[in-house]
């Protein structure tokens, strides 16, 4: 019996320590990009369309350079003789933050808080 017992304990710390390697990045400090590249700003790019459910986007090559926060407007939807369809667009743009956490750095959608660690992003805590 206290081999049954001894076996399950095992195994459920074996689980929750597994689990604690699988958790998604946290937000950290206020952070600005030190290695903007082609690179960096294709990551960032996909980051931000994967938060926004696939959207494209396109991104500056300086972005967060000089600023650890970056706001996503919607495009507006456009006729072929380029002109808006159903008027001014009223929602608001989606907010993002850049930040270090455990000497990664961390892009984080502030409308739903999810956090995504950038590989190839090399970033320092603001001032």
């Amino acid at each position: 019996m206290a081999g049954v017992f001894k076996t399950g304990l095992t195994i459920m710390v074996a689980v929750l320590s597994a689990g604690c390697q699988t958790l998604p990045p946290t937000k950290g400090e206020p952070a600005l990009l030190v290695n903007s590249s082609a690179k960096v700003t294709t990551e960032i790019q996909d980051v931000v369309s994967q938060a926004l459910n696939g959207v494209k986007v396109t991104i500056a090559p300086d972005v967060l350079t000089t600023s650890s926060t970056l706001a996503i407007e919607r495009p507006e939807f456009r006729s072929p003789a380029g002109d808006p369809i159903m008027g001014r667009r009223m929602d608001m743009p989606d907010h993002f933050s850049l930040s270090i956490s455990n000497k990664n750095c961390v892009l984080t959608h502030e409308q739903t808080g999810m956090s995504y660690a950038l590989k190839y992003a090399r970033c320092e805590v603001v001032g």
